[in-house]
């Protein structure tokens, strides 16, 4: 920082800068696709962290082995797991069994590929009756999952949130809640920590200052992109991971700002300690995702030069 409190340098001195593969490469349901991808973003020299997932399929320990090879800063994403039709969070114990399991594997795998964070969305909350249930559930999946994933490395898990009432409605869920669950938990995972995504803050109503600074001693990771709210039919509205600088969006070089002089504040960005940032964005339309990538990188520092 200069005299004046303001940063010198580019953001790549502050942060560790990646994207997710999913959302700019859309493959969850094409293994092939999945691997023939995962080189467009392990092989980027302006990223130096990438959140995937591994492919199911015949090209697994091929996909393992480029993924270590490529000395990236892995986030393995779950995005595989059938959580939409059982949540993590779930109270049935047949049903736990089931995704512990599905779980178990996956953990196998990103310590294989070398990830160090294993983050997941938790699924659907299930109402106000039976929420406090819903989190008990989640609970003991994540003291089980941890037990297995201690096991094979030195991995923490991680919970995402989102909204709860606008279109993902997940458990997790308003950030004053996840905290006080987290910390209670914690008693017994000591290394379980948070995923903010800014695009689904924006989905739950809560203003970065306040989100970050609650959930600082907890964050991991973070989430960049954009969301439309204000037009229902937008064809990208709701949390689907719109590009920075789709028409209608809601985060522009004013919020990214706004974000950056907070996670400055919070200590999550500096050259001593580089948080990572991916970005998790769906190509413009008609656009290619390098391209896309490539222009939204460049927004982010454009961002950063005004904090």
């Amino acid at each position: 920082m200069d005299k004046h409190g303001r940063a010198r340098g580019r953001l790549s001195e502050y942060a560790r800068l990646g994207a997710a593969h999913h959302s700019l490469y859309p493959c969850k349901h094409d293994p092939d696709v999945h691997f023939r991808t995962l080189p467009c973003l392990l092989e980027r020299q302006d990223i130096e962290v990438v959140d995937l997932t591994v492919p199911y399929g015949e090209n697994r320990e091929k996909s393992i082995e480029m993924i270590r090879a490529s000395g990236k800063m892995i986030v393995y994403n779950g995005y595989l797991m059938p959580t939409p039709i059982i949540p993590l969070c779930t109270t049935s114990r047949t049903e736990r069994e089931q995704i512990l399991m599905l779980a178990r594997d996956q953990v196998d795998v990103a310590s294989e590929a070398g990830a160090c964070y294993f983050m997941q969305s938790v699924g659907a909350d299930p109402g106000n009756a039976r929420r406090q249930k819903a989190f008990e559930g989640l609970a003991e999946y994540i003291r089980r999952l941890n037990d297995h994933l201690k096991q094979k490395s030195d991995m923490a898990f991680l919970i995402e949130l989102m909204d709860r009432d606008i279109h993902k409605k997940s458990l997790c869920g308003p950030t004053a809640e996840v905290v006080e669950f987290v910390e209670k938990l914690r008693e017994d995972v000591p290394d379980l920590g948070l995923v903010l995504d800014v695009n689904h803050l924006v989905l739950m109503r809560e203003s970065f200052h306040e989100a970050f600074e609650r959930c600082a001693p907890y964050l991991k990771h973070v989430h960049l992109g954009n969301c439309v709210l204000a037009d229902r039919n937008h064809p990208m509205w709701g949390g689907v991971h719109p590009p920075l600088g789709i028409e209608g969006g809601e985060i522009e070089a004013k919020q990214l700002t706004e974000l950056f002089r907070v996670l400055v504040r919070i200590g999550y960005l500096g050259r001593e300690k580089r948080g990572s940032m991916s970005l998790e964005i769906t190509p413009f339309p008609g656009r290619r995702p390098d391209a896309t990538l490539t222009d939204n990188l460049e927004r982010l520092e454009e961002a950063w030069l005004e904090v």
